[in-house]
Formats: structure tokens, sequence, C-alpha cells
């Protein structure tokens, strides 16, 4: 089963690797060793390491090179081509006010672009803290906020979270 965070930009700005970087690693405190030395996302297609000052791009997914075998993705998607809908942060967003709702749809829609983070089967020890550690540090230098999709994974419930509010969030 995979699991999936989206990471609603309000930022236009599309972020690069060092955006996140440092940040990353003081998230994960003692686990911070499993980002290596020089650890930068792997373009999926190509098999080339992202330039580490460029922006992620629209048209290519991500996987993290890591010093442990995990399955984690990252994913950037045009508003344009994938947009953000109001039934879709309603949806998710059950943990927000309508107004609030109304004024995340305006901000993410002008920013232009929204990422994603993927866990896929067959994931290796701490994945899911890496991951989430991974989305607070995208979520931090975007602006933005998680969705999360998935219940029973952490002690939040499905929900559109500030990335102070999902720093919180344990692992059940």
């Amino acid at each position: 089963m995979s699991v999936d965070l989206d990471i609603l930009s309000t930022s236009p700005t599309v972020i690069c690797w060092n955006d996140v970087k440092d940040r990353l690693k003081e998230l994960l405190g003692p686990l911070a060793s499993v980002l290596g030395e020089n650890s930068v996302p792997v373009i999926l297609r190509t098999h080339e390491a992202l330039n580490p000052d460029k922006p992620f791009s629209f048209e290519d997914s991500y996987g993290l090179n890591l010093e442990i075998q995990n399955t984690l993705g990252i994913h950037v998607w045009s508003n344009v081509k994938y947009p953000i809908e109001r039934d879709y942060l309603e949806d998710y967003g059950r943990n927000l006010s309508l107004e609030v709702v109304e004024d995340l749809l305006d901000r993410c829609r002008s920013a232009g672009h929204h990422y994603g983070i993927g866990s896929f089967a067959g994931r290796g020890p701490h994945e899911f803290q890496i991951m989430a550690a991974l989305a607070v540090a995208i979520a931090e230098a975007c602006q933005g906020y998680v969705v999360l999709m998935n219940d029973g994974i952490f002690d939040l419930a499905t929900g559109i979270y500030a990335p102070e509010q999902f720093r919180q969030a344990r692992l059940l």
C-alpha cells in the first residue's frame, strides 16, 4: 500500500533541494545520518542526481538517495495540469473552517504548484519518520501545508496541517 502526503504551497517559487536539506537534517535528529554526506534526490527518469541548487521540475519525479533502503519519492505538480479544487480541500481539510479553506484555496491557486511525497510498498525502517520530516521541511520551505490523506499511520486524523502542527505528529 502506498502512503501519500501532499504539500500545498502558498509561495510561487519552486523550491530546490538546498532549501530543505539542512532543515530535514535538523528535524531527523539522530536519524540524520541516513542522508549521508552528499544526499540529493535522483531524477527517476534519467537516474541523474538533481542539482541541489536548481528547483525541482514539474516534469520529473524524484527518488531519495539515502544511506538506507527506502521507497520515498517527491513530485511537483503544476496547478494548471493538476488543479487544487475546493472539493479536495473540503474533503481533506475536515479540521479547517470554511473560511480557512477558502483562503487556502486562493493562496494555493496563486502559488501555481504543489508537492507530493509518496512511500511505496516494501518500505524500510524509519521511512515514515523520514517522510514526516521531509513533509515538514518542504512545507516550511514553500510556506505550505501538509495534507494527511491516510488515517492510522500518525496520531493525527486526515486533515490539512501547518508544518508546526504536523511536526508534532507521532507514529502509531
